[in-house]
């Protein structure tokens, strides 16, 4: 009986002992939850801090930029799919491929460089479906897009943006209207200054392109807010006078820079590339 005794103990030492001393199995790994192999975030991330050896490996371009080298980032779907079901899935992580690789300064120096980075989708046989290239074209649209913000609204040619820039869609001209309150000429040339990035005063006959008789309360689109019947030009004769123009009867005058009566500022920008 003590025998019985001694050899159930030690059975029941091993099993205590083992399930001490076995490792725990994870309850779940970790997978990629989306329809490819790995998660873009961590992709770029990786991408990212390996940049200098993934350059050196780089391939050629074809086509235009023949000779310029490119890092190609490849990724595999995690299952068979129509084409035309993994053609929207790549479309729905190509606003995420630019935000991240645009945003991410390492990434973006290289772009900003001439090195072009190329995500190439293949299926689960390994055939080529699509490439989302990130380059100096795509990162700038990324990045006028994000400052602009989505379109408020529309008045026939002109459109304005979330952040109050006007666009005229027959020129491409950019609008800003400025402070709305009555302004001398040196002071709507200082307020066109500090908004830098290419924004100018406008010339006489860019602000007659904006007259229009009977449009909105002065004339003009009303997408452009001002309560102001005159607008100050680039134009000036000395030191003491400037021309504005008058969105009522449409007039065009020289004016005493240190007059204010009813003068507003405006900005304009030449096109820029969206």
């Amino acid at each position: 009986m003590n025998r019985i005794n001694t050899i159930f103990l030690a059975v029941l030492i091993l099993l205590l002992t083992s399930c001490l001393t076995t490792p725990k199995q994870p309850v779940s790994q970790a997978v990629s939850q989306g329809p490819f192999d790995s998660n873009i975030s961590d992709t770029i991330n990786r991408m990212s801090e390996t940049l200098p050896v993934l350059a050196s490996k780089s391939g050629q371009v074809s086509g235009v930029h023949e000779q310029m080298k490119a890092i190609h980032v490849r990724r595999n779907f995690q299952n068979y799919g129509p084409r035309k079901v993994q053609k929207g899935d790549i479309e729905a992580e190509k606003s995420e491929i630019l935000n991240l690789s645009c945003s991410n300064k390492k990434i973006r120096d290289y772009i900003q460089n001439g090195t072009p980075f190329h995500f190439d989708y293949y299926d689960k046989s390994g055939l080529f479906v699509a490439s989302t290239v990130v380059d100096q074209s795509t990162c700038q649209r990324q990045s006028l897009a994000a400052a602009y913000g989505k379109v408020k609204k529309r008045d026939g040619v002109y459109l304005v943006y979330a952040n109050g820039i006007v666009k005229d869609t027959r020129t491409n001209l950019q609008w800003l209207a400025g402070p709305d309150r009555n302004v001398t000429w040196d002071e709507a040339d200082r307020w066109v200054k500090s908004l830098g990035e290419g924004w100018r005063m406008p010339t006489l006959k860019e602000l007659e392109g904006l007259y229009h008789k009977g449009a909105g309360p002065r004339n003009m689109t009303p997408l452009l807010e001002t309560t102001g019947w005159w607008v100050w030009s680039c134009e000036t004769v000395g030191k003491k006078e400037a021309r504005s123009f008058s969105f009522g009867p449409g007039f065009k005058g020289w004016i005493f820079k240190g007059n204010s009566a009813s003068e507003r500022a405006f900005a304009v920008r030449s096109p820029v590339k969206e």
